[in-house]
């Protein structure tokens, strides 16, 4: 178990559970989730309260403002040469992006999945982790902007919104490529 670093890493149980010795060619990833996890549940439900008395003043408008929660990638990987399966989790964090192998036990809700038929590459996966952008901004750069460019990055089109689409029409995310 990984020393705790974060209330997201408390709240939600992250389990540090390493990686095999083997080489990362023989790595495949057949399946992608986008989840939110918590970050602490009384001060989840101090912000829910306070987003209710201001969406109230505001017409609704402070829905809009994200949720006191975290969001990040995790990833079933295969090894093909010791038949192992691992977790890894992608994320952004204040301190910049994050590649752990390991997961959060606990989530709040899933946004979406995909199963990989056939499995990606890992190379892949971390090939367009490296081209993430890294500057963390609690307002046009957070963890949920992150995770939902990285999926859209990984996945292409899916059943969800066109997650780059739908932020430059609401005026969110001007400098998403």
């Amino acid at each position: 178990m990984s020393s705790l670093s974060s209330p997201t890493d408390h709240h939600s149980k992250w389990t540090d559970t390493g990686r095999c010795d083997c080489s990362t060619d023989f790595y495949e990833v057949w399946e992608i989730e986008w989840n939110t996890h918590s970050m602490g549940i009384v001060v989840y439900a101090a912000w829910q309260l306070l987003r209710s008395i201001c969406a109230a003043l505001t017409g609704g408008l402070a829905w809009l403002v994200k949720d006191y929660t975290h969001e990040a990638v995790h990833f079933l990987v295969h090894c093909n040469n010791c038949d192992n399966f691992m977790d890894l989790t992608c994320e952004i964090t204040m301190s910049g992006k994050k590649i752990r192998w390991g997961c959060y036990e606990e989530c709040l809700r899933r946004r979406s999945s995909k199963l990989f038929e056939p499995p990606l590459s890992y190379k892949k996966i971390k090939k367009v982790y490296d081209g993430m952008w890294n500057n963390y901004n609690a307002i046009n750069a957070n963890c949920f902007l992150w995770a939902g460019d990285f999926y859209e990055r990984i996945c292409g089109n899916s059943k969800r919104l066109h997650f780059k689409s739908f932020l430059r029409v609401m005026s969110f995310y001007p400098f998403l490529t």
